[in-house]
């Protein structure tokens, strides 16, 4: 059995005559240890301790085991979390030559916390005598006794087997209704009254509108035991006056099979359980797994979007209530809350049991906030404080809310999470060769270099941190805690990792288990596209260039050749000659790429920071536009002819606009745009006196003009929302009299006409043309009669292209394997 919260079973085996098998060290201490230092619990806590054996229960059932020997000895708290062990009484029907042990009459199990059924040892024992148990344990963490007590285990048997349970509430009137009610349903006599299956109870747990229709108090319920007699399985007289008998025989059967029952032979520590989960098409890239192996994302329907969470052991995602707009999720440690991002303005969190969302820090107070860990400590960590992601630090605040505290204030950091060892700070950090991993001593404020060209860094319970790279391949570092230094060399773990520059698009949970985006996903904005003209009719021509993941398309001021980017380097296609030629090499993780106005350089941005061009036809090396050792997230949008180049800086909702001159490397960009909300898709009119770009301002992205440069006046052309995309852009007829773009809602081109005598205005619109599915506009031919455009041919490969997100529960047995047995 692989599963978060079942303590596996590494090897078994014989040596020497010897039986042994080897399970893992769990620090910490059982429930019952628990329960004899505090007595009772907090109900919330009881009833998250109960949630999770539930899952336990559920899987291993659903595997054909029943437990039958469910008691506080028996489940172990690492770290708070609950683990199940000892399934040594569920395997013992491989003992005595394969023959059941119940057909001797014998029950197995402990007093206290056998079902009826089990105390009268049927042999066919179900997933509901489990329920029985486990309910029987709530029932204790909750009032500190079992539901039956007495002098002797014959009396338990009795009890159990003969009178109700008391309403949890009797002992403690703070439990609320719904768990009350579970309880009861839980420990009913009969086994067809109680819950089917353990997911059951554990769904009645979590539902506060759960009630169970025969819920009596207990006088009511020991009256209708004395009118209506014993449950009909007890009616025979033989089965009556043999309790006594059968309450010793298994007191006696308990102990003996405590000390001989063997653990099954066989198992290992390679099991891996997989799944895939499916964000949609134009998938957000940012997701994370939990202890349990639960994936939370991003879903994706069309211009719609909101966190989703994928339980490991079921088919499919469900989205979360309240979280629409929300982004970058990060689980609390024990996988009940999740806390995310609130379209980049705030810091929120929502409990997975009730789907209520709670404002941790609230917008206005910090920008640009993108959550990176929930540490053991009930912190969460996040990226934010600047105008944009590459202006802020990183901030810590209380899970519960409060006044963040900034831990790094430096700008350019990536991912970031406190070690196991609560006082190093991991993060990622922009330098002159590319991103760098760090650590940040947060007692003494010492900050050290673990490894060069890496990010996404993170903690493996190895002992290792986990790296991404520019090869698409997942790398383990040993890290010795302590001294909070690596120990050897880093080691290849995973390849085929989809990576842009040396960010691996990759989550590993707190027990080892992984979730990663294979190589060539990405959705539809990386898609296999091909490259055509569009025509004014609608129809489509295709270009010669081999449908790929195309980025980044760009056409020639002279219209003879197109510029796009492939694998993070920029090449260009010479139309009339049909050849293609390489224009980077540096594997700096290149994007964009905007014509100079001569159209003999290409302008492009790189992940590790700054901007570049480089001459077509490779007479002289690349050189610098902008220099940005900080990792800033730049974008390229136009060359305008007096050298004038514009960007776009930073990411999601925090993105501004910015112009540099070409002829002057040293320049500090200029500020052309900046507001709370996102400026995008800067375009420049031909003749230079207008800039159209989207802007969300109302609350919806819609295409706006300023004059240019002066930046005065303001007018909105969109009379809906648009498409906003990395890679669609706003483009100008040749003439400067219309501007096109796409509709927000299927994609259709819209031309807007504008007249400018007296003002600037809108005089018609177009209806959107019909257009093949994730088409986005890139440039418009200097004839003014057709688009160049990007597009995926069929709609299958726009499905097949939807964001996989690979998950592999257990992955800490394969990475063992990979950084050798010692480990």
């Amino acid at each position: 059995l692989q599963h978060p919260h079942i303590l596996p079973l590494f090897d078994s085996g014989e040596a020497d005559g010897f039986l042994f098998y080897v399970m893992p060290y769990v620090e910490g201490e059982s429930l019952r240890q628990r329960l004899q230092r505090e007595k009772q619990l907090g109900v919330p806590e009881a009833v998250e301790i109960a949630k999770n054996v539930a899952d336990a229960l559920d899987y291993a059932h659903r595997q054909g085991v029943i437990h039958r020997d469910i008691k506080p000895a028996n489940i172990l708290l690492a770290d708070g979390r609950p683990v199940v062990a000892d399934f040594g009484i569920a395997v013992a029907v491989s003992a005595a030559s394969g023959q059941r042990l119940t057909e001797t009459g014998l029950s197995l199990g402990t007093p206290h916390y056998m079902s009826p059924e089990q105390a009268t040892a049927d042999r066919d024992l179900t997933a509901r005598s489990d329920v029985y148990s486990l309910a029987c344990v709530l029932y204790e963490m909750l009032t500190g006794d079992p539901p039956h007590t007495a002098s002797t285990a014959q009396a338990v048997l009795v009890k159990i087997l003969t009178e109700p349970a008391g309403p949890v509430t009797n002992a403690r009137a703070s439990v609320p209704p719904h768990v009350s009610a579970a309880l009861e349903k839980a420990l009913e006599k009969l086994p067809a009254d109680r819950f089917a299956s353990a997911a059951d109870f554990r769904n009645a747990l979590q539902d506060v509108h759960f009630t169970h229709a025969t819920a009596l108090s207990a006088a009511p319920r020991a009256a209708e035991s004395a009118a209506t007699g014993p449950p009909s399985w007890l009616s025979d007289k033989r089965s009556v006056l043999a309790l006594g008998a059968i309450a010793v025989a298994a007191v006696g059967a308990y102990f003996l099979g405590r000390e001989t029952a063997p653990p099954s032979p066989g198992v290992t520590s390679d099991v891996v359980h997989r799944y895939f989960v499916r964000a949609g098409p134009r998938g957000n890239l940012t997701f994370d797994i939990s202890s349990r192996g639960d994936v939370a994302y991003v879903a994706r329907r069309g211009a719609e979007s909101s966190l989703a969470i994928r339980r490991a052991w079921d088919t499919a995602g469900v989205t979360l209530p309240g979280t629409e707009g929300g982004i970058w999720p990060r689980f609390s440690p024990d996988g009940s809350w999740i806390a995310f991002s609130d379209g980049l303005r705030a810091l929120k969190k929502i409990q997975l049991s009730t789907n209520t969302v709670v404002t941790v820090v609230p917008e206005g107070e910090l920008r640009a906030i993108l959550v990176e860990d929930w540490t053991d400590d009930g912190h969460i960590l996040f990226r934010g404080g600047g105008r944009t992601l590459s202006e802020g630090g990183i901030w810590r605040v209380s899970a519960e809310g409060g006044q963040p505290e900034a831990l790094v204030t430096t700008t350019g950091v990536g991912s970031a999470e406190v070690l196991p060892n609560g006082r190093t700070l991991l993060y990622t950090a922009g330098g002159e060769g590319g991103p760098v991993v760090l650590a940040h001593d947060l007692e003494s404020g010492a900050v050290d270099t673990l490894v060069a060209g890496a990010g996404n860094a993170q903690w493996s319970p190895t002992g290792h941190i986990l790296h991404g790279h520019a090869s698409a391949t997942i790398f383990a570092l040993p890290f010795d805690l302590r001294r909070a230094v690596p120990t050897g060399p880093a080691v290849p773990v995973r390849e085929g990792v989809y990576s842009f520059g040396a960010t691996s698009l990759f989550r590993v949970s707190p027990t080892g288990s992984l979730a990663y985006m294979p190589s060539g996903q990405g959705g539809a904005n990386l898609a296999v596209r091909s490259i055509g003209w569009l025509g004014l009719d609608g129809a489509i021509e295709p270009i010669p260039i081999e449908p790929i993941r195309h980025q980044d398309i760009n056409l020639s001021p002279d219209a003879t050749r197109v510029s796009y980017v492939r694998d993070e380097e920029v090449f260009v296609f010479d139309l009339n000659l049909g050849t293609d030629q390489r224009l980077t090499f540096e594997g700096r993780g290149h994007h964009d790429g905007v014509w100079s106005p001569d159209g003999s350089r290409v302008a492009y941005a790189s992940v590790s920071g700054g901007v570049w061009s480089q001459t077509v036809d490779g007479r002289s090396p690349p050189e610098p536009l902008l220099t940005d050792s900080a990792g800033t997230a730049w974008g390229v949008w136009d060359w305008l002819e007096d050298g004038t180049v514009v960007l776009a800086r930073g990411l999601g909702e925090a993105q501004d606009i910015y112009t540099i001159q070409a002829d002057d490397p040293g320049a500090v960009p200029a500020p052309l745009l900046q507001a709370r909300w996102r400026e995008s898709q800067p375009a420049v009119s031909p003749d230079g006196s207008l800039l159209a770009y989207v802007s969300t301002e109302t609350g919806e992205p819609h295409v706006f003009v300023r004059e240019f440069p002066a930046m005065t006046g303001r007018w909105q052309i969109s009379d809906r929302p648009i498409l906003v995309s990395q890679l669609a852009a706003l483009v100008w007829a040749p003439d400067g009299s219309a501007l096109y773009y796409q509709d927000g809602r299927e994609g259709g081109v819209i031309r807007a006409d504008l007249a400018r005598d007296p003002s600037l205005r809108v005089t018609a619109r177009s209806e959107p043309m019909a257009v093949p599915p994730a088409l986005e506009l890139e440039s418009i031919h200097p004839s003014g009669d057709r688009f160049l455009v990007s597009y995926v041919p069929e709609l299958d490969s726009l499905v097949t292209a939807t964001p996989d997100i690979l998950v592999a529960v257990n992955w800490i047995a394969e990475l063992r394997e990979r950084v050798g047995a010692g480990n």
